[in-house]
């Protein structure tokens, strides 16, 4: 279905990202198109490079098209943690973006699914 879209979270804690998930299944949504991703324990030093920046893989939980993803690797500080709900229809969209915007994400973005997956 390739108007599936994907709901992404980006939460200060692991915590906040947790109970967000933990209301989404009370809501109705099922475990398997949700996921949770602490991006880095501890902020890497000011002084990385973007190089190291790089190998910062959010794979292979969920895919992040390239300029989106420099947005959610420049906000790494400590334990943030990204929640991530795929294969929605626009209302489902709506509907997941409400509820995640409860727990006061640090962002929500929406992508499209990507081309090349089944």
């Amino acid at each position: 279905m390739s108007s599936e879209r994907t709901v992404i979270g980006l939460f200060r804690t692991s915590g906040e990202a947790d109970n967000a998930r933990n209301r989404l299944k009370t809501e109705g949504y099922s475990e398997d198109r949700i996921a949770l991703k602490v991006l880095k324990d501890t902020a890497p030093a000011r002084t990385a490079i973007p190089e190291e920046l790089e190998t910062m893989s959010l794979a292979p939980v969920f895919f992040i098209p390239g300029e989106l993803r420099d947005l959610y690797l420049s906000s790494i500080r400590n334990g943030e943690t990204v929640l991530t709900v795929g294969g929605l229809s626009n209302d489902d969209v709506e509907d997941v973006q409400r509820i995640l915007l409860f727990f006061e994400p640090l962002r929500i973005d929406v992508i499209p699914k990507p081309a090349d997956t089944a």
